[in-house]
């Protein structure tokens, strides 16, 4: 019957996409589009799992459907809500699911709020995937404005006044909309900024005015808060909670994870989020340990950023050691015996703990020195006595390890300057891929962002340090790209110096051999002038190449052209970057849904894409993805009785998917085919839904993906 019902609504959307002036949803693309698509086609037919998005939230009652008692706060409730401030109602409204809503007015100064204790604590410095389901409320007031959006706030302690706050974290503020029909929306990831017991969630329209004119109505369902351990992350089940069998192994277990070594044991403690964990003893020459094949290789030359939760387990026997630390190797092929070994590849060790309480403790960036598929975990305490009464016990969770890719796209080798760093002026401090070009620029440990390194010069217009580099990949004349530094201005204590600085970025076709620049440099760009001991990002205006390059050269400015140690200034830089547009893997929303809401993340190739639909209504049984070219301004699919809804994707070609829940994410495995580099298409998620409006379906906004690196 679903079947059939999607046969039905494409035959009609298609119909209807034609008489429209458009090519047939079945009509065939050319090209690398044509290409994309069969191999897209193959690597789906693998059956990649989907997953709902929202399985564990740490919000209790988040549809508002339990105790609902209809009226406004307090004598109208529902199960783990409360008012916050003014009267909130409880409704019978709803988005999608069972009756229950919460309907509130306010603007960014006054207004109605809600708050939940929530029945997890955030954890500060991990990683939230936040939605929620909001309209406008027209109450036939022609005064009031005609619009509204929704802010979503963390709090540490009970909060008492209207958000926001100085005391409150702000996870987001959703899109103004002056629709009455329900909108669902997903906040960009979170990352918080410090531990949160509450949560609030009031309304707002962006005005300032204490009167209850400057008010707007609006109503607020399904609110999802969900941890997400590792976005990205190469490691299955690092929160270890899937498959979660309590025991030692093997008959104790974990979906992705075996026994290495002895009889790791299957717990229900965790760090943060669903239940999980791994209990293990050891010391540095015996014990216990796990492993895993990695959802995706370790790629030798690639740097990684590795995060581990862990604690000191106190198992009550006074003669074993009070202290526990982890090792995280990694192998190709794999492992055997009790790590580490000769044929392991160290990732790291964590520092050592007493504590019974978790610490998560995140590496430094590492470089895989060589391709592996497996990873090892093993606890550790310094000794190295092959007996029971010097081993120690310990808990670990939450494994994240994401490939590190701080300027996707890039033609430049080592731009956070952090490999191969040796502290010290040039030529006999280096870091790789760098090389002087002019007197002699530091290399130093301080950093923009990441990990250490930096290179720090003086100079002004016509003479100084300058550095240079032969770029991975050459510039090509025509193409377009995309230039970030991080710089500062350098104080060194020398009241006679200019107190400003700017950085000024060259490509030449030949080695520079000069202080830059000169007539033989094409100039890229000059940083605005900063007087500032804080680091500034400063993105260049998009720059077509007008020569081909081969190498890049960066030398520090100041507007003087005197040739004298007075005159010079000092700065540091680094995160250098420098995109080719084409080859950058991006992925933009654009449109607006009529229910549903899609975000992707980047498309880059030989990889999963994962796409996140929400707002799935309740009777939808099934959904599709039509991918092709992106149509920016959309096309408006009243006529066949999709109010509201508009097609953002043309030269159709329609990916089913399954739906499981109100938030479904679906892994899309991309082909590894360097000919579809810089290949631009459109993404749109539609699902069924015969209660939704005439036509039986809703509609996402569009996404636009670049295929690159």
């Amino acid at each position: 019957m679903e079947a059939l019902q999607l046969r039905k609504s494409l035959t009609t959307f298609d119909s209807f996409h034609r008489t429209s002036g458009h090519r047939s949803l079945g009509a065939s693309l050319s090209g690398r589009s044509a290409a994309f698509l069969v191999s897209l086609l193959a690597l789906t037919a693998s059956g990649k799992a989907q997953k709902t998005s929202c399985p564990d939230s740490i919000v209790t009652n988040g549809t508002f459907a339990t105790g609902l008692v209809p009226g406004s706060m307090p004598s109208g409730s529902v199960a783990n809500w409360s008012l916050l401030t003014a009267s909130p109602q409880v409704v019978t409204d709803t988005c999608s699911g069972a009756p229950g809503a919460i309907q509130m007015w306010g603007n960014n100064v006054v207004g109605e709020s809600i708050q939940q204790t929530l029945s997890m604590p955030i954890v500060g410095g991990q990683t939230y995937r936040v939605s929620l389901c909001y309209r406008w409320l027209d109450n036939s007031n022609p005064v009031l404005p005609k619009f509204v959006k929704f802010r979503v706030c963390a709090s540490s302690t009970s909060p008492s006044a209207y958000p926001p706050t100085a005391s409150y974290d702000v996870i987001g503020v959703t899109p103004t909309t002056s629709s009455t029909a329900w909108i669902y929306y997903s906040f960009p990831d979170w990352k918080a900024p410090q531990n949160a017991t509450h949560l609030t969630i009031n309304p707002e329209n962006g005005s300032v005015v204490n009167d209850g004119n400057f008010v707007s109505w609006g109503q607020v369902d399904d609110i999802c808060v969900r941890h997400v351990p590792c976005p990205g992350g190469i490691v299955a089940n690092g929160d270890m909670s899937s498959g979660l069998v309590p025991g030692s192994m093997p008959s104790g277990s974990l979906a992705n994870w075996s026994l290495l070594t002895a009889s790791p044991q299957v717990v229900t403690d965790t760090c943060s989020g669903a239940p999980g964990a791994i209990q293990m003893w050891g010391n540095n020459v015996v014990g216990e340990s796990v492993q895993q094949q990695l959802l995706t290789p370790i790629v030798k030359g690639r740097k990684y950023r590795i995060t581990v939760c862990y604690r000191w387990l106190d198992n009550n026997n006074p003669v074993l050691p009070k202290q526990v630390q982890f090792r995280l190797c990694a192998s190709g092929a794999a492992p055997s015996t009790y790590p580490p070994t000769s044929s392991y590849d160290v990732i790291g060790v964590t520092p050592m703990t007493t504590l019974t309480t978790w610490t998560s403790y995140t590496f430094a960036d590492w470089t895989a020195p060589n391709n592996a598929s497996y990873l090892t975990l093993n606890p550790e305490n310094g000794l190295s006595t092959n007996h029971g009464d010097y081993v120690s016990w310990g808990q670990v969770d939450d494994i994240c390890i994401r490939e590190v890719r701080f300027c996707p796209g890039t033609v430049v080798a080592n731009g956070e300057l952090s490999t191969g760093l040796v502290p010290g002026s040039m030529p006999s401090g280096s870091v790789a891929n760098w090389s002087l070009l002019t007197a002699s620029p530091q290399v130093v440990t301080d950093t923009c962002s990441g990990a250490a390194g930096a290179i720090q010069m003086w100079g002004n217009n016509v003479v100084g340090e300058s550095v240079q580099q032969q770029l991975l990949t050459p510039i090509v004349k025509g193409r377009k790209y995309r230039i970030t530094v991080c710089y500062r201005w350098l104080d060194n204590n020398n009241p006679v110096l200019p107190k400003q600085v700017q950085f000024r970025l060259c490509a030449s076709g030949a080695a520079p051999s000069t202080y830059p620049p000169t007539s033989s440099y094409d100039v890229i760009g000059v940083t605005p002038m900063t007087t500032l001991t804080t680091w500034t990002s400063y993105t260049f205006p998009v720059w077509t190449a007008p020569n081909d390059a081969n190498y890049l050269t960066i030398n520090p400015e100041n507007g003087l052209n005197t040739n004298h140690g007075d005159y010079v200034s000092w700065g540091q830089v680094d995160d250098i970057c420098v995109q080719d547009i084409a080859r950058a893997a991006t992925a933009t929303p654009y449109g607006c849904g009529c229910r549903l809401n899609q975000v992707a993340s980047a498309p880059i190739l030989g990889r999963s894409m994962t796409l996140t639909v929400s707002g799935i209504p309740s009777d939808s049984p099934v959904g599709f993805q039509f991918l092709g070219d992106v149509l920016a301004t959309g096309l408006p699919l009243d006529k066949i009785g999709m109010h509201g809804c508009w097609l953002y994707a043309t030269s159709i070609f329609t990916l089913p998917f399954a739906v499981t829940g109100s938030t479904t994410e679906i892994e899309v495995p991309l082909p590894n085919d360097a000919n579809l580099m810089g290949l631009v298409v459109g993404m749109q998620g539609l699902a069924l839904s015969p209660s939704s409006n005439a036509f039986g379906l809703v509609a996402s906004n569009g996404v636009e993906l670049r295929l690159g690196q």
